[in-house]
């Protein structure tokens, strides 16, 4: 007994010694700022059904990019994200503005235009779920602002000209998930998924992207993806029953 007593001290002593003997365990890495912004340029079709003006039947809407290309006026588009530790912001604004001109029927106006601007605004909460060496996933959390406003404008034959404008705004709650996987340490994939609505504004609002991106420098990358974005809004005075898709190209700059 004596003999095994005084083995377990021995063993204990010279634990104790190893222990004292080994380095303390370095500090975890302070959280640092990551800060990026991406302008880019969303080459999408359109499809779906508008009522701008309650008064009128809604319109079927089918156009390939090449046809809003021709329409044309001006196009802002840019998404941007900072994060500090786990936790952070992302952002994506987009205005686009269309404008058309078409015939009347008869001789009461001797033609018309129509202008047609968009707005979307969506604005994230993030935290991160995942943290591994080559990717990262985020759960975000937030509101999606929209308008669209259509204004007609008929210019004068035997009528003097007028014009009207239909327009409604709303706003919907958007939850989903985002992330990026490093393949190589130059080439990497990234995507969202986001869903939204329920009945608050909009009865269903969807959008998703999937891409592939090559970062020239620590601080410079480009992104090749497609994107699809959905939003159905009825009510009595204004639909908008849209999707709209295509390949989005980006320039990503970080800070």
């Amino acid at each position: 007994m004596r003999i095994v007593l005084a083995l377990v001290c021995a063993l204990a002593l010279w634990t104790r010694a190893e222990a004292a003997d080994l380095d303390p365990p370095a500090p975890l890495p302070e959280p640092m700022w990551d800060v990026r912004i991406q302008p880019y340029l969303w080459a999408a079709a359109m499809s779906g059904t508008t009522k701008p003006f309650g008064r009128l039947p809604p319109v079927d809407v089918n156009m390939r990019f090449s046809d809003i290309l021709e329409d044309l006026k001006f196009a802002g588009m840019v998404a941007g994200s900072a994060h500090y530790g786990r936790f952070g912001v992302a952002g994506d604004l987009q205005y686009v503005v269309l404008k058309s001109g078409a015939d009347t029927p008869g001789p009461a106006f001797s033609g018309a235009n129509v202008k047609s601007e968009s707005f979307i605004g969506t604005i994230l909460a993030d935290y991160k779920i995942i943290d591994a060496t080559r990717g990262t996933l985020y759960g975000s959390a937030g509101a999606r602002i929209y308008r669209a406003a259509t204004t007609v404008t008929l210019t004068p034959g035997l009528l003097p000209g007028r014009s009207g404008t239909g327009s409604d705004v709303w706003a919907d709650p958007m939850v989903g998930l985002r992330g990026n996987f490093d393949i190589t340490p130059k080439i990497f994939v990234n995507g969202w998924g986001l869903v939204g609505g329920f009945g608050v504004g909009s009865d269903i609002a969807a959008d998703v992207f999937g891409g592939v991106g090559y970062r020239f420098t620590d601080h410079i990358a480009a992104n090749l993806g497609y994107r699809w974005l959905k939003v159905d809004r009825d009510t009595a005075d204004f639909v908008y029953d849209v999707e709209q898709h295509g390949a989005m190209a980006g320039l990503v700059i970080s800070f």
